[in-house]
C-alpha cells in the first residue's frame, strides 16, 4: 500500500451517521404561525370558528368550497386530518377561547394580577432594544393569556388606537 488507507465498511457508515445527525432538523410545527397554503390557512380560520361536530358535516364542508376548493363529500375531512391543518386549527381555536376570557375579565382583576406578578407600572409590560423598538415582554410563563390579552386592549383604548392589536378587536 502506498500510505494511504481505505476506509472500511464499519467508518463509513459512522461517517454517514454524523452526517444525518448534523443535518438541520425541521422545527416543529405547533400551529402558532400561518399556514403556506393560502387555502389551508383560510380553511383552518373557517373551520376554528365552527365546533368539532360542525367541523365534520355539512358547515365544514361549505368551509372548504368558501376557500375556493371543488365540494366534494369528504375531502373537507381528509384536510382537516392533516396534522399541521389540525394543530393550526386547534392554536386559532385556543386564541379565540382566551380572546373571549379576556372579555370577561375586569380592568380591576387585570390590574391586580399585574401587580401581584410584579408589575406596576406600563414600563414594566415593555421593553425597548438599542434600536428603539419597542416590544411587549414575554410575560407567558407566570402571567394567564386572558390577563396578557385584557392588559393589551386596555392599553389600545388608553390610547384611542384605531387599528387592532395583533387581531384584537
Amino acid at each position: 500500500m502506498n500510505g494511504t488507507t481505505m476506509a472500511t465498511d464499519e467508518s463509513v457508515g459512522s461517517n454517514a451517521k454524523g452526517l444525518a445527525s448534523r443535518r438541520p432538523q425541521r422545527p416543529i410545527f405547533d400551529g402558532s404561525s400561518a399556514l403556506r397554503n393560502y387555502m389551508h390557512e383560510q380553511f383552518a380560520q373557517e373551520i376554528a370558528r365552527l365546533s368539532e361536530q360542525a367541523a365534520l358535516g355539512k358547515a365544514g364542508q361549505d368551509a372548504y368550497v368558501a376557500v375556493g376548493f371543488s365540494r366534494h363529500r369528504r375531502n373537507h375531512v381528509r384536510l382537516l386530518r392533516q396534522e399541521r391543518v389540525a394543530k393550526r386549527i386547534e392554536w386559532l381555536r385556543f386564541e379565540r377561547e382566551a380572546a373571549a376570557q379576556a372579555a370577561r375579565v375586569s380592568p380591576g382583576k387585570i390590574i391586580a394580577e399585574l401587580h401581584a406578578r410584579g408589575i406596576e407600572r406600563f414600563d414594566d409590560l415593555i421593553e425597548r432594544n438599542a434600536a428603539g423598538v419597542v416590544s411587549v415582554r414575554d410575560y407567558s410563563s407566570c402571567l394567564p393569556v386572558e390577563v396578557g390579552i385584557g392588559a393589551l386592549k386596555m392599553v389600545h383604548a388608553a390610547f384611542g388606537i384605531k387599528t387592532p392589536i395583533g387581531g384584537l378587536p
